[in-house]
């Protein structure tokens, strides 16, 4: 007697023999029915539960945006065209020039992405913002600080001036006591050493020891960032050719040029006054020598340094203190010579060191052309470090914005700065001259940005 599952077991086999001889036309086929139905049934679902998990991934890691044009303090950044709008307090979603303009305007640096259609029905309003203010802004903690360099090289019809900000500065650099002569576009005589530019005037030059030296020709902007230096001019004497004090029982003559050599291998000028001697400079005495209307202070008539002993002028007591130091180099500079390019850096304030090269823009990066300098202070190309703008004031002014692009933005105040995220962020001190380099864009200011674009 056949059992229960005996007949369900027949009842399979010849199921599966009917099948088969339906399928393949071989009842014995030796490849089960429907095995590649449930293989594939199996593969599609495996690949099913694949792709819907990729999308629960993605919804996890990129949620869908439940942004609204009419949440406040947002800039709205159109995702098919890149345009900005900003909700005003009017109700009204205004499109924006730039960046900046945004931020000033909402004072915040959230940016919500949106498509053109989600932007459909916002009721527009007119075009708000500063045009020519920075389409971009960098981070707070991108800002730099320097360092600064100003280089100018000879151009085929004036030399041209470049401003760095941002670069490594060379190595290699003039040591102090060395200095070049250049000359401007009007063709006036500079010497510049130790970081400082002295106008030479008429004579000077020739009175220095510089008359052989041939000038680098040197761009206006290049010279007025330097430091200003006392000009170097022929200097007279008060007096000149009349008795002065006896110095070791020998006579002197006022406006005479005393030179005591000393055993460190110093010398030391001293100029011969009515009532004592006073400490001179090499550069100073020079300066005195080589004015004629000082030869009266020689016998002969031929100005030139009398030696005495260094011992003899210290035992007299009539070395007197300076009020005031002129300012000349102390030493005569030794001149590097050569007509190539030459530059000056430092931090922005402090002293700024000179060497003779190119300007120090990275390789591969290239220094912007200024389309049209707005005074002779104003570079002819400037770099300042992609990404990395910074914030700066000279003396007592206000604080500025300069940009990657090398454009010089005032900010109007502490608002303002605020406004663009700057508030807590660090104004690095520069001179006047280095500053006047850039080029100065609008004020960046709310008021102006709430201003019809």
């Amino acid at each position: 007697m056949w059992t229960q599952r005996d007949q369900l077991q027949a009842y399979q086999f010849l199921r599966r023999r009917i099948v088969s001889a339906l399928q393949f036309g071989d009842a014995n086929h030796p490849v089960a029915p429907g095995r590649r139905l449930i293989r594939a049934t199996a593969a599609g679902l495996g690949v099913a539960l694949l792709v819907t998990g990729g999308f629960l991934v993605a919804a996890v890691l990129h949620p869908g945006s439940t942004a609204d044009w009419r949440s406040p303090g947002q800039i709205l950044v159109e995702k098919e065209t890149g345009a900005s709008f900003v909700l005003g307090d009017d109700g009204l979603v205004h499109p924006v020039l730039n960046h900046a303009s945004a931020r000033l305007l909402i004072g915040s640096a959230k940016i919500t992405s949106m498509s053109s259609r989600a932007l459909a029905d916002a009721p527009r309003g007119r075009p708000l913002g500063i045009p020519g203010a920075p389409a971009s802004l960098a981070a707070p903690d991108a800002l730099i600080t320097g360092p600064w360099a100003v280089c100018t090289t000879p151009g085929d019809a004036a030399a041209l001036t470049t401003a760095v900000v941002g670069a490594s500065l060379p190595a290699a650099r003039l040591n102090a006591g060395q200095g070049v002569v250049v000359r401007d576009p009007d063709g006036a005589r500079y010497l510049v050493s130790d970081g400082r530019r002295l106008r030479a005037r008429t004579g000077a030059l020739v009175a220095l020891g510089y008359d052989a030296v041939r000038p680098r020709p040197a761009g206006s902007a290049w010279i007025r960032a330097l430091p200003a230096g006392p000009d170097l001019t022929l200097l007279d004497v008060a007096g000149v050719g009349r008795r002065g004090p006896r110095l070791a029982g020998a006579s002197t003559r006022v406006g005479q040029i005393l030179l005591a050599r000393g055993v460190d291998g110093a010398d030391r000028y001293y100029l011969v006054g009515a009532d004592g001697l006073v400490p001179v400079g090499q550069t100073e005495a020079a300066l005195i020598l080589g004015n004629p209307d000082n030869r009266d202070a020689y016998r002969d008539g031929v100005p030139r340094p009398v030696d005495v002993a260094a011992a003899d002028v210290a035992a007299s007591g009539l070395v007197a203190t300076r009020a005031k130091d002129p300012g000349f180099p102390p030493r005569l500079p030794r001149i590097t010579p050569g007509e190539g390019p030459v530059c000056a850096g430092g931090s922005g304030t402090g002293p700024l060191a000179l060497w003779t090269g190119p300007a120090p823009v990275p390789s591969g990066a290239r220094a912007l052309p200024v389309e049209a300098p707005a005074s002779a202070r104003t570079a002819d190309r400037v770099y300042v470090a992609p990404g990395a703008d910074l914030l700066v004031r000279a003396g007592g002014g206000g604080t500025a914005l300069i940009t990657d692009q090398g454009t010089r933005y005032p900010v109007a105040g502490p608002d303002d700065l605020k406004a663009l995220g700057y508030g807590d962020a660090t104004v690095t001190s520069v001179t006047t001259g280095l500053l006047s380099l850039f080029p100065a864009g609008p004020e960046l200011s709310r008021a102006a940005a709430r201003g019809p674009a």
